[in-house]
């Protein structure tokens, strides 16, 4: 993560987008988070919408995105809850969520939370261990190289979250970041 987050401020973070099935790219991202679920007795599911358009994208690194956002969904889920990975297309592009019942992210954190070495203050429940804080820094400087956009939806604390990205439907070739 480190050598990512080094790439992103440098300018030389780049990606190699080919014309991809995203639901394809859920379902093979989510299928490995299955049995984590439900040992922590945590339902995990999709809701794609059919037919999706093909975009241009980088598998291998909004894999890396999906991968993150769920396994925080997962650390920040209590026994018995939710994650559902979605996605719909929209006028020109796709938005893709990943939303669960968890803790939440009260609102006077939400405006940071994409920023490097930034982590959800201490919450009563500590659900999670510590990490590196790059997390959500690498996702949105995958998405931007993507020319998407990140945000996110949480009631607050306690209310659960939704951490979304969009994609544009068209596009294509090599970005560099800069």
């Amino acid at each position: 993560q480190v050598l990512d987050a080094a790439k992103i401020e440098a300018g030389k973070f780049s990606i190699e987008k080919v014309s991809s099935d995203i639901s394809e790219v859920i379902q093979n991202a989510v299928e490995p988070y299955l049995p984590q679920a439900n040992k922590k007795q945590i339902l995990i599911s999709t809701d794609l919408y059919y037919p999706l358009p093909k975009v241009d994208l980088d598998p291998i690194r909004i894999t890396q995105v999906l991968n993150n956002l769920i396994s925080n969904s997962l650390k920040f889920t209590p026994p018995n809850g939710k994650v559902v990975v979605s996605v719909k297309p929209g006028d020109g592009f796709i938005t893709v969520g990943v939303s669960d019942n968890g803790m939440g992210i009260p609102e006077n954190e939400q405006k940071d939370l994409f920023s490097k070495y930034y982590q959800i203050r201490t919450t009563p429940h500590q659900l999670a261990k510590k990490g590196t804080g790059l997390g959500l820094y690498i996702i949105k400087g995958i998405v931007e190289a993507h020319n998407g956009t990140v945000g996110v939806i949480s009631a607050g604390e306690g209310k659960g979250t939704t951490i979304y990205f969009t994609l544009p439907i068209v596009g294509g070739g090599q970005r560099v970041l800069q």
